[in-house]
């Protein structure tokens, strides 16, 4: 029904045996009666307790780092009463991050509202680091990423609620000789049917030690089609 690029696998067993055969089927455009339904709205991804839109996993490419979900360290106070978040610590590594990747088929859709939210808990002075990339670049999916937004945490041990508007932010690098930006929402080579994941670090680019930071209610536009 919906356009989009999915992983189809199939198994077919004869003779005592089983043989399955994986590939990636494109549907060019959307059946004529499927209706597109997008709201000007934000929607919460993951809660890290009861709501898990898309799940948050690790990559630690470059270096250790974990992903756990976790009792909330304060939940006494808005902006967070919730019960579990997740902490994310990363171990002597420049650019380890969580990361939400929608599932096969659905792109972030910026062209409404092009704003994330994540609430942060943590020592004051840490940075959180928050960018859009498509994976179907495999491993130069950073050439396309948009430009980083970052968020200085302000207090120690005090959830905040860090937010990311990528109105007016670039994507792409001109040097690379693919497509590039200087407004991820309203150039359509971007802006729709292009990103697929979230990436979120602490203090990037440092590998001098041990960094944590707690995340809860991470939320953004809303994914057409997904439910």
């Amino acid at each position: 029904m919906r356009k989009g690029s999915y992983s189809v696998t199939a198994t077919v067993y004869a003779n005592g045996q089983e043989f399955t055969k994986s590939t990636t089927v494109t549907v060019a455009a959307n059946h004529p009666s499927y209706q597109e339904y997008l709201l000007d709205a934000m929607v919460m991804y993951n809660d890290f307790g009861e709501t898990t839109l898309v799940p948050m996993a690790v990559d630690q490419s470059d270096g250790g780092a974990t992903l756990e979900i976790v009792n909330n360290p304060d939940n006494s106070l808005y902006p967070n009463r919730s019960a579990h978040c997740a902490l994310f610590t990363k171990y002597n590594a420049q650019w380890a991050n969580a990361y939400t990747k929608l599932p096969d088929g659905y792109r972030f859709d910026l062209t409404l509202q092009p704003v994330f939210k994540v609430l942060v808990y943590g020592k004051a002075g840490d940075k959180v680091l928050l960018k859009l990339e498509n994976t179907d670049r495999g491993g130069n999916a950073w050439q396309t990423g948009t430009a980083d937004l970052i968020y200085t945490i302000q207090e120690d041990n005090k959830w905040e609620i860090a937010e990311f508007n990528f109105t007016g932010v670039s994507a792409g690098w001109d040097w690379t000789g693919d497509i590039f930006t200087n407004d991820v929402t309203t150039d359509p080579n971007f802006n729709k049917d292009f990103y697929n994941v979230v990436r979120i670090m602490v203090n990037p680019g440092d590998n001098s030690g041990t960094f944590s930071v707690y995340l809860d209610d991470l939320a953004g536009p809303h994914v057409e089609g997904l439910k």
